[in-house]
């Protein structure tokens, strides 16, 4: 499940069972936060189901129930929304081959609604963690083997338009720098970065 709101208690003590955070504005920052939170709870390969107490701090202090956007991806990974903010991209990992989706974001950042396929993978690749950049690329970390690993970028219609070679899989990225135009990855062993002729959304 793909949940968007969270308990923010502002007196938990980050814990086994809980994860103390600050939440930024808007719709990317409660997944964002969340996102953090499911990696965070998976930490020991165990499953942990949304009745795991997580506990969310807001410095302002904010009372939010915890609640199901989507409840029809099978093992949710890697998330990103478009720079608009209107769409989400999620892998849906639980698929052979895998999918990544993309959904209309709704009623304020509460709700996702029409999922679809937007790139449907070969049997042997794993997309991981994304980005998009301004133009509404979506650079996602990928895998597994020789002749998959790396990045690979899809344009907003969902074309392969690049990919960048690793030696190793390609697990999460993010752009950085006073431009935001050096793409940092993410691998098995090692941090990668390249400087790209393009800029990541601000905030990653």
């Amino acid at each position: 499940m793909v949940v968007f709101g969270a308990g923010f208690t502002g007196t938990e003590t980050p814990g086994r069972d809980t994860l103390a955070m600050e939440l930024l504005p808007g719709p990317v920052g409660v997944y964002a936060a969340l996102a953090a939170a499911t990696a965070f709870l998976m930490v020991g390969h165990r499953s942990v189901y949304a009745s795991q107490k997580i506990g969310l701090s807001k410095s302002a202090g904010l009372d939010m129930e915890l609640g199901g956007a989507i409840g029809d991806v099978n093992r949710p990974n890697g998330l990103c929304f478009t720079p608009d903010e209107t769409k989400m991209y999620v892998v849906e990992a639980g698929l052979t081959p895998r999918v990544i989706k993309i959904f209309d974001v709704l009623d304020n950042g509460t709700k996702l609604a029409n999922g679809r396929a937007f790139v449907t993978c070969a049997d042997a690749e794993t997309p991981d963690g994304f980005r998009c950049d301004v133009d509404g690329n979506l650079w996602c970390g990928w895998g597994m083997g020789e002749p998959h690993d790396g990045v690979a970028v899809f344009n907003p219609a969902g074309k392969r338009i690049a990919k960048i070679d690793l030696p190793e899989r390609c697990a999460n990225l993010c752009f950085g720098g006073l431009r935001r135009n050096r793409l940092f990855m993410a691998a098995s062993h090692s941090l990668y970065s390249l400087y790209v002729n393009t800029q990541g959304v601000a905030g990653g």
